[in-house]
Formats: structure tokens, C-alpha cells, sequence
């Protein structure tokens, strides 16, 4: 079917889902030829392709300072007066409801469900003393979700630092490597032989960078030279867990995943466009990923930081050759293009600015082909390194909603995830290793800050009760078939 057609109907289903109609009018507003066309569409993946979703320990978990758990710099965050209008004390009540979730899990026939540990819980200090509840509890986790068929992907840090680590300086302190490193051998004890599929840290920029530099989310601090500091360690830490994960004998998978800020020039004719948006590609992207595979970080980026005098991370010996420990996977999450615009130097240090939208970029929804463009470019880059979607979806904060029948007509997340997964079997057909896609969320969840509707099951924020939204059963089918279908 063609992506106009396709567009059509989402332009309708969009315009109507302001309204209390969706579920009954949505659907009425497509054609019969349309129908017809949509049930002609078929994408077969590979049967060892894994579909699955994902979630981060203090989006769901709740149970925040329960059984021994140690605060978290979160914990600090959402507590301190102003920063945010809610906290995840409860979230999702996760840690109670665990078996109700694999359960579900179960329903949507996920292959694999993406769960980060909470540093904190496992380790109340963040080092020295072991909080057995707290790890018994991921135990438990990891052994219901193998007795229902379903791989557990583990991601060791997803933002959720002890506080206890950040008095001490946090990530800006050189000695968080060992620290990391430590706790991580804890966990390949206890789950080495159990767990397929490892990845040291969820989207470094968001904790080193935007955690250190713009004061709006924790650690709240504004110093960009610290900031750069936080990279360098990070890439440290991630660099001897990966060697510490190959010592511990484990025979599964060890990555890292990035955020992926994929950028657009607001004018594709404009080279002082085209240079901004690959200048913040290539500090947001390549500042992680070429010191992983190539052994040093961006020279444009690092002189334009240096060259605007900003004090930059010192290199020791043997640091490059730590943070290039090899690694099995690439896991990149995406959500969108970026459109950027080159600016004068008051958009320091980068002199950039980002757009809204271009003028042209709602013509085809999200723009999803431009997922396809990038990871041919990161395949090329760094010459086909297996690669997976660990997050992608939509937040339907204003559309998702339970009808009279008690169902979730979520038709736009449908469309979005449709395009993205489609994006991805474009990829693999044009020679792009690729393993997984894992959809983000499995559960509606506390987005950092405030409450998100992007999960394949809903969450009633009254009393946390779940129900699966149709994009959920849609996804199952497509898991059990391995093929896409609208």
C-alpha cells in the first residue's frame, strides 16, 4: 500500500481522536479499497528476530525505600520542592506486581522484555554492602520471566544513580568506574547464567550531558565542563563492565544503547544548515559510539568545545583502548528526527538551534524512513556491527483513552509503530545487521518528571489496575507471525 493512502487515514484518525468517537470512527473513515490494500501488506522478519519491549527500574518499580533500597539521585530529585509535579514513589507498583506484569507480558507474546536494575536497591550505598532483598527480587524476576518463554534483557544503569555515590561526586568522580564495575560483577554472579542479553548503559548523553549542564533533571547541576567529565567516566565504567562481563565467563550478549539524536537542516540547500545538524549528530551519536568502535571521540566536536574554552576530560593511558572493549551489540533507541537550524554564536557552544518542525516534515507522519537512513549510516560507520531498537514509541497523553467497551482504540501509536518496525525490515533488507526491535513501553510509566501514555498496556493512575491497549494484541500478532500486518 502506499504511504499517501496510509497518510490519509492518519490525518482522519488524528482529527478525530480529539473527540469521544474514536473507537466507533476511526475505522469507518477508511475505504474498502484501503482495506483491502492494508490486509495485502505483509513484511516476513527472519524467525530469530526478537520482538519485545522495555522498561527502566524507577519508571515502574515504585517501592522506593522499602526492603533496604537506598535513595537514588531521582528519589532526591522528585522530592526536592519544584522540580517536579510528581515523584515515582508508587510508579507503577512494579516491584508488587511483577508476576500480574510477566503475566501479561505472557498475552503480548514479547520474545524479550528490556529491565534495567536499580543500582541503589541492589547496592544501598552504591558500593560495599549487598542488599539481598533487593537482588533477590530481580532473581525472582528474571526466573518467572524464563518459565514463560521470555528472554530477559538486563540494562545495568538506567539514570538511576545512588545518591549515596552522588555525594561523593557522582559520575564526575573517576572512581565511579571501579564502583560501576564492581556492582556489575554482582550481577553477572547472580544472573550471568541466566541472562541472554546485557547492555551497561541506557543513553549516556541523557545522564552525563543534559544531567550536568541544563539543571532540569537530576542531578540538576549546570556546568558543562563537568558534564564532559561525566562522558568520559561513563565510557570508562561501560568499558571495564564489559571486560568484567567477559571475565565473569557469561555466555550472552553485552552492549550499551544510545539515544539517537538524528538530525535534519531546517534547510537541506543551506551548508551552514547541513553542517549544524551533522555538528549535533556527531556530539550526541558519535561523542559515544566512535570511541567504542574506533577509539577516540569526534575531533570537530572536541575542538569546538575547546575552542570555545571549556576545560576538556583528561586522557590517561590505556583509557581509549578500556573504553573500546568489544562489544556484541549496538542498542540505539529512536523517536524522531530533530530538525536544527545553524545560528550565531549565541547558541553557545554549538551555535545551533532546534525547530519545531520543518516546513515540510508533517507531510509524511514521523518521518520514520529517516530510522532506515540511520542506521545505514551508523552500519556503514562502523562496518555492520549488530544493532537493535531497545526503545521506540508514541505518547499518546492526549488520545489514549478507555471507551465504553473498556478498550484502548490507540489507532495512532498503531500507525507510528507500524511505520517504525517497517523502517527497520527497510533496513535489513538493505544489509543492516539487525536483531531486535523493543518497543517503548510495555506499561504506561512515570516519564522522568510526569506521567506517559506510552505503553502497550494501559495504567489506571487511580489504582494502577492494567489493561491492554489494542496496539498491544496488534503487536502480539505480529510477534507470533513475525510479520508485520496492519
Amino acid at each position: 500500500m502506499e504511504k499517501v493512502s496510509r497518510r490519509n487515514f492518519m490525518k482522519k484518525a488524528v482529527a478525530v481522536s480529539a473527540g469521544a468517537g474514536i473507537a466507533s470512527t476511526v475505522f469507518s473513515q477508511k475505504s474498502s479499497a484501503e482495506e483491502k490494500e492494508a490486509s495485502q501488506e505483509k513484511f516476513i522478519f527472519p524467525k530469530s528476530f526478537i520482538f519485545g519491549a522495555g522498561t527502566a527500574a524507577y519508571q515502574i518499580e515504585g517501592a522506593w525505600n522499602v526492603d533496604g533500597k537506598g535513595e537514588s539521585i531521582w528519589d532526591r530529585w522528585t522530592h526536592m520542592q519544584g522540580n517536579t509535579k510528581y515523584n515515582a514513589d508508587v510508579a507503577c507498583d512494579h516491584y508488587n506486581r511483577w508476576k500480574e506484569d510477566v503475566a501479561i507480558m505472557k498475552q503480548l507474546n514479547l520474545d524479550c522484555y528490556r529491565f534495567s536494575i536499580s543500582w541503589p536497591r541492589v547496592m544501598p550505598d552504591g558500593k560495599g554492602k549487598i542488599n539481598q532483598k533487593g537482588l533477590d527480587f530481580y532473581k525472582k524476576l528474571t526466573d518467572e520471566l524464563l518459565n514463560n518463554g521470555i528472554k530477559p534483557a538486563i540494562t545495568l544503569f538506567h539514570w538511576d544513580t545512588p545518591q549515596k555515590l552522588q555525594d561523593l561526586g557522582g559520575w564526575a568522580n573517576r572512581d565511579i568506574v571501579d564502583w560501576f564495575a564492581d556492582y556489575a560483577n554482582i550481577m553477572f554472579k547472580a544472573l550471568g547464567d541466566r541472562v541472554p542479553i546485557w547492555t551497561t548503559h541506557n543513553e549516556p548523553w541523557v545522564f552525563t550531558i543534559a544531567g550536568h549542564t541544563y539543571g532540569k533533571q537530576a542531578p540538576g547541576l549546570k556546568d558543562l565542563p563537568t558534564a564532559l567529565l561525566t562522558t568520559h567516566n561513563a565510557l570508562l565504567a561501560h568499558g571495564k563492565a564489559v571486560q568484567a562481563y567477559r571475565a565473569s565467563g557469561s555466555k550472552g550478549k553485552m552492549g550499551i544503547t544510545l539515544s539517537t539524536s538524528w538530525n535534519l537542516p531546517s534547510d537541506e540547500k543551506n551548508e551552514n544548515d547541513i553542517k549544524a545538524a551533522n555538528l549535533i549528530r556527531r556530539s550526541h551519536i558519535e561523542w559515544f559510539s566512535d570511541p567504542i568502535y574506533k577509539g577516540a571521540y569526534p575531533e570537530d566536536v572536541w575542538k569546538k568545545y575547546a575552542d570555545a574554552g571549556i576545560p576538556m576530560p583528561e586522557i590517561k593511558p590505556g583509557d581509549m583502548s578500556l573504553i573500546q572493549s568489544p562489544i556484541d551489540f549496538l542498542g540505539l533507541n529512536f523517536y524522531g528526527p530533530n530538525v536544527v537550524k545553524h545560528e550565531d554564536d549565541n547558541y553557545w557552544p554549538y551555535g545551533v538551534r532546534f525547530l519545531n518542525e520543518r516546513s515540510d516534515l508533517g507531510s509524511n507522519m514521523w518521518k520514520a524512513d529517516e530510522l532506515t537512513r540511520m542506521l545505514l549510516f551508523i552500519s556503514d560507520r562502523y562496518n555492520k556491527p549488530e544493532m537493535m531498537i531497545t526503545e521506540n514509541g508514541y505518547n499518546g497523553a492526549d488520545t489514549d483513552f478507555v471507551d465504553r467497551n473498556n478498550k484502548i482504540q490507540d489507532v495512532i501509536r498503531k500507525e507510528y509503530t507500524y511505520q517504525h518496525i517497517k523502517a527497520v525490515y527497510d533496513a535489513i533488507q538493505q544489509g543492516v545487521n539487525m536483531s531486535a526491535y523493543l518497543h517503548w513501553s510495555f506499561i504506561d510509566n512515570f516519564e522522568w518528571g510526569t506521567w506517559s501514555r506510552m505503553g502497550l498496556v494501559y495504567r489506571d493512575y487511580a489504582n494502577n489496575n492494567r489493561i491492554i491497549k489494542e496496539s498491544g494484541y496488534w503487536y502480539a500478532n505480529i510477534i507470533k507471525d513475525k510479520c508485520l500486518l496492519f
